[in-house]
C-alpha cells in the first residue's frame, strides 16, 4: 500500500529482472493500493493469476501506471491476464517516453469473460499516447465506472476462436473515447451498452457491423465535442 516501484538503478546496482511486477501463476489474491509503477528499461508488468477464479486476480486502486522508456522494451507485451480496478487508477507517459513507437497491452485472457473488471464507481484512465489495450476476454465497467480513453489510444476486442469477447457498460457507466482514440470490435465481439458510450469528434469507432452494438435499458452511444 502506498509504494513505489521502479527500475532505475539503486546505490550503483541496476535494475535487475524483465518487469517491475512478475509473477506468472505463482501469485494469488495480490492487491496494490495507492501505488505507483514507473518503468524507465524494463516492463510494467507480467502478470497471470495463478488461478482462473476470482480471488486470483490481481486487484489495483488508485494506482498510477508510468511509461518513461526512453527506448520500447523488447519482446512480449505489458500483460495483466487478470485484474480488477477500483478507486481512480491511471496509465500516464514519463518525461522520457519520447518514442512513438507503440506499446503493446494484453489486459485479460482469451476464454475467460470478465477477467478484467473496473469495480463500481471505479475509473480507469488511459492516458499514454501510442499504446493498445487488447481485451481478449473482454471488459467489464461496473455500474458507475467509468473508463477514459486518451489520444493516441487504441481499445480492441480480439477474435477469438473460444467464447466472443464483450465489452460490457454498466447501468450508470461510461466509456469516453477521447479524441484521436479508437475503438475496434473484431468480428463476432459485442459492445453491450446499459450505460452510456461517449465520443468526441475525432475519436474513431470500428465496429465489424452494427449487429456488434447493443443497447440494452437506458443505454446509449453519443457523439460529443472535445
Amino acid at each position: 500500500m502506498g509504494c513505489t516501484f521502479e527500475d532505475r538503478s539503486y546505490h550503483g546496482q541496476p535494475a535487475y529482472g524483465p518487469a517491475l511486477l512478475h509473477s506468472l501463476a505463482e501469485a494469488r489474491d495480490m492487491r496494490f493500493a495507492n501505488c505507483r509503477f514507473v518503468g524507465s528499461s524494463a516492463y510494467l508488468l507480467a502478470a497471470v493469476p495463478a488461478a482462473p477464479d476470482t480471488a486470483s486476480r490481481f486487484q489495483l486502486r488508485g494506482c498510477t501506471l508510468v511509461l518513461d522508456q526512453a527506448t520500447p522494451p523488447l519482446g512480449a507485451a505489458e500483460m495483466l491476464a487478470g485484474v480488477v480496478f477500483s478507486g481512480s487508477t491511471q496509465v500516464l507517459s514519463g518525461p522520457q517516453r519520447t518514442d512513438t513507437t507503440r506499446a503493446e497491452w494484453v489486459l485479460g485472457t482469451a476464454g475467460a469473460p470478465a477477467s478484467v473488471e473496473v469495480r463500481p464507481g471505479g475509473r480507469l484512465r488511459l492516458l499514454a499516447p501510442h499504446c493498445r489495450y487488447q481485451l481478449p476476454g473482454g471488459l467489464v465497467l461496473g455500474p458507475g465506472a467509468e473508463v477514459e480513453a486518451g489520444a493516441g489510444t487504441e481499445l480492441l476486442l480480439p477474435a477469438s476462436a473460444g467464447p466472443p469477447p464483450e465489452l460490457y457498460v454498466g447501468p450508470g457507466a461510461c466509456l469516453l473515447l477521447r479524441r484521436g482514440s479508437t475503438l475496434v470490435l473484431a468480428p463476432g465481439t459485442r459492445l453491450v451498452v446499459a450505460g452510456e458510450v461517449v465520443m468526441e469528434t475525432g475519436a474513431n469507432f470500428q465496429p465489424g457491423t452494427p449487429r456488434q452494438v447493443q443497447l440494452v435499458g437506458g443505454g446509449r452511444v453519443r457523439v460529443a465535442q472535445p
